[in-house]
């Protein structure tokens, strides 16, 4: 959105943009900067009606006005104060660091988590394999055995008949018992355990693979947006004594002043003839 940060129109425009930003809520955040300057050249940062917008701003709205160490009204009421424009957007934008390591973080307690979760579920399946130990039918099988075992000493042939005819009878219910014995039912329950846990520790790893893509995709895309990358392939900026980016001759005359930032120094230069037409016909 752009606005004259001096002079006559720098008020209205500055209102007029925080006003048009807030009805498009086209972003998340506002930064309403400019470079440095004497203090009369920031007075339309402390003017009432730019403190009042910057106050009513829905959207957050944070300075970066080079201007240190003066500090303006504007920078009182905004949400968010920085020394240059510089520092006002690496502090809008996340330390893709800081995102690595939170990452990193939840990984280590994911992973405990299912550490611990697998630890208590085989604990629990050994207090349920003691407490079936200590109920099963066979102790009580066995002591009937043994009773069985001293009413033979004393009773009669016709009793030995019978107590056979019961020992058989309790010979198959012992059988039926052993198909019945809950050992399988332990290793399935425990095989279950191990597929789930085989399943999470998959999910969890394809999910880390998923969110690391995506931040070294975001790195990628911040590096190719750093506009001193531009600079860089031997480019460079033109701006006229107010500081205005010059993109056309129009923009210019004869014995102008420009300023040409390039990767390593700004040069000053004076406009001697404008030519107007494409570069390669000139």
């Amino acid at each position: 959105y752009p606005v004259s940060v001096q002079g006559d129109n720098a008020v209205p425009t500055i209102c007029a943009m925080l006003e048009t930003a807030n009805r498009r809520a086209e972003t998340d955040v506002l930064i309403l900067a400019r470079g440095g300057g004497s203090l009369q050249d920031l007075m339309a940062f402390n003017d009432e009606a730019v403190a009042r917008a910057v106050f009513q701003s829905k959207l957050p709205v944070v300075t970066g006005i080079g201007h240190e160490p003066d500090l303006s009204i504007a920078d009182l009421v905004a949400d968010r104060s920085e020394a240059t424009p510089t520092a006002a957007a690496q502090a809008v934008v996340p330390d893709i660091r800081m995102l690595q390591h939170r990452l990193n973080e939840l990984a280590e307690q994911l992973g405990d988590a299912t550490s611990e979760n697998a630890r208590q579920r085989r604990r629990r399946l050994g207090e349920i394999r003691k407490l079936l130990v200590a109920h099963s039918p066979r102790a009580r099988i066995e002591n009937a055995m043994q009773g069985l075992d001293y009413c033979t000493t004393r009773m009669t042939d016709l009793v030995r008949r019978r107590l056979g005819d019961e020992r058989a009878r309790l010979r198959e219910e012992a059988s039926a018992l052993r198909l019945l014995s809950p050992d399988k039912r332990i290793r399935l329950a425990q095989d279950k355990v191990g597929r789930h846990r085989a399943k999470l520790l998959s999910l969890t790893g394809r999910l880390l693979s998923i969110r690391r893509e995506r931040l070294q995709g975001r790195a990628e895309e911040l590096r190719l947006l750093n506009p001193d990358k531009v600079l860089e392939r031997g480019y460079a900026r033109v701006a006229d004594a107010n500081g205005r980016t010059v993109s056309s001759v129009d923009d210019v005359k004869a014995r102008d002043e420009l300023t040409v930032t390039m990767r390593d120094g700004k040069l000053q230069t004076e406009v001697k003839e404008v030519r107007r037409g494409s570069p390669r016909n000139s």
